[in-house]
């Protein structure tokens, strides 16, 4: 936290001609700024996590947060909430908990967005359309990343496979407590390859994954 968002704030006061060592507490993170005290909380600080409220918060890369972080400290926030972050995590409690809700206010925003960014971010960051297409939709583009483990990429989602689709085999994947047992079904029509999920399951044995086959032998 010192690093980013903490030293960003100093260094804007004191271009400002606004910092005051006499208003800032060094050792609790603290600084006074026009009656308002600003505290700088990290996510290694469970004890601040936990600890007073506030009337306004900030989170700073909210997606370095956990979800019990996030409901910690919106309990203890009595007005607004702002939280900023790169698209970079596809599963972040951010989209399923905050960005759907009634009062949230959505706003994305890309590089071009900032006129304060420096020339040589803007070029590193548009070099990476050529390099990295998973980085540039991030970074450059504010989207949504796709998961680096995903080894199918270009991938549509239909309800239904075509009548006239063909039957070529089937897939499984073992698994037990961990992981599920998949079970797919392979279907080709022209050069579209169809997958229908057949089985997504925990705890089977190789008698109860015996018994599923059978059913679609």
């Amino acid at each position: 936290m010192k690093g980013t968002a903490y030293r960003d704030f100093f260094n804007i006061l004191e271009t400002h001609n606004l910092y005051n060592p006499e208003h800032h507490n060094k050792s609790e993170l603290t600084y006074k700024l026009n009656n308002n005290e600003i505290e700088f909380i990290s996510v290694d600080m469970p004890q601040k996590i936990r600890g007073r409220k506030r009337n306004t918060l900030w989170l700073n890369e909210a997606n370095e947060f956990s979800f019990e972080d996030w409901v910690q400290l919106s309990l203890r926030t009595t007005e607004n909430i702002y939280l900023d972050f790169n698209p970079s995590d596809p599963y972040s409690w951010i989209y399923d908990n905050v960005i759907n809700r009634e009062d949230c206010t959505f706003i994305k925003s890309t590089y071009l967005d900032n006129p304060f960014l420096p020339e040589e971010t803007i070029k590193e960051i548009e070099r990476l359309r050529d390099l990295d297409s998973n980085y540039w939709k991030i970074y450059g583009l504010g989207d949504m990343a796709q998961p680096t483990e995903t080894i199918f990429r270009q991938f549509e989602i239909c309800n239904n496979v075509p009548e006239q689709a063909q039957l070529i085999a089937m897939g499984m994947d073992f698994g037990y407590s961990n992981d599920p047992t998949a079970l797919v079904e392979v279907f080709k029509l022209n050069d579209n390859l169809y997958l229908n999920e057949v089985l997504y399951s925990k705890g089977l044995t190789n008698q109860d994954i015996a018994a599923e086959l059978r059913k679609h032998s």
